[in-house]
């Protein structure tokens, strides 16, 4: 699974990165208390993007080109059929390349290789599973990858703000008591860092798509959840 770093929001990051003086400035005898806290929630996925590849082998470059195109429609309009909005799918790339293969030690030319990539987008996790049937069935030769995200993430990491804040709260709290100082205000609070990582699956290369087409509608990939976390620095006078 790879990971992945993601900024949420330039408008929620206006709002949440917080730059501000609680107090004009610290008196000459206070000291500074630098503190970092962290903040966590778990989302549950509301949106699955799925990857498909459409492929088509021919001698002929034209014909490679006309069949594939004549695949990916039956695919969107098998999508279409059972649900899948259409603005919800898109093809992303597609690409015509020579093939070649090892011939007593040589490389003879084998055809021409049309493809194209459609992504589609469902806001039913749930439906991910008969999707991924129905576009094998009318066509999609591999399943590139299936990702559970949230359409939003904006709020979840508000919540993460929120318990970083208490998190960093709670450790300058503690390390005043144990030298036995005071806190006297906060004076900068930073947003350090984001992580968020929505779940990807990436099925086996090379895998049969008959096998893939008859597990898809009986066994679900299960969504799991996603950690979305939040990093502050809060400076604060102690004295």
């Amino acid at each position: 699974m790879k990971w992945i770093y993601r900024k949420i929001s330039a408008g929620l990051a206006v709002v949440l990165c917080l730059f501000f003086f609680m107090t004009p400035a610290a008196a000459a005898s206070d000291q500074l208390l630098y503190v970092t806290g962290k903040g966590g929630v778990m989302a549950t996925p509301d949106i699955v993007n799925i990857t498909l590849i459409i492929e088509t082998k021919k001698m002929d470059a034209k014909a490679a080109q006309e069949e594939n195109n004549k695949k990916l429609e039956k695919v969107i309009g098998s999508l279409v059929a059972v649900g899948i909005k259409k603005e919800g799918i898109t093809t992303s790339a597609y690409s015509l390349s020579q093939e070649y293969k090892a011939v007593n030690y040589q490389s003879v030319f084998d055809g021409y290789l049309a493809s194209c990539t459609l992504n589609v987008k469902l806001k039913d996790t749930a439906k991910a599973g008969e999707a991924i049937d129905t576009a094998v069935a009318a066509g999609a030769t591999k399943v590139r990858r299936i990702q559970f995200d949230v359409e939003d993430p904006s709020p979840y990491y508000a919540q993460a703000l929120i318990a970083a804040g208490k998190d960093a709260q709670s450790k300058a709290e503690a390390l005043a008591s144990a030298f036995g100082v005071k806190i006297k205000a906060v004076l900068l609070v930073e947003e350090q860092s984001t992580y968020y990582a929505p779940v990807s699956y990436t099925p086996t290369p090379n895998a049969p798509m008959e096998d893939v087409a008859m597990a898809a509608p009986t066994m679900p990939v299960e969504t799991g959840d996603i950690s979305i976390t939040a990093t502050v620095r809060v400076t604060y006078s102690i004295g």
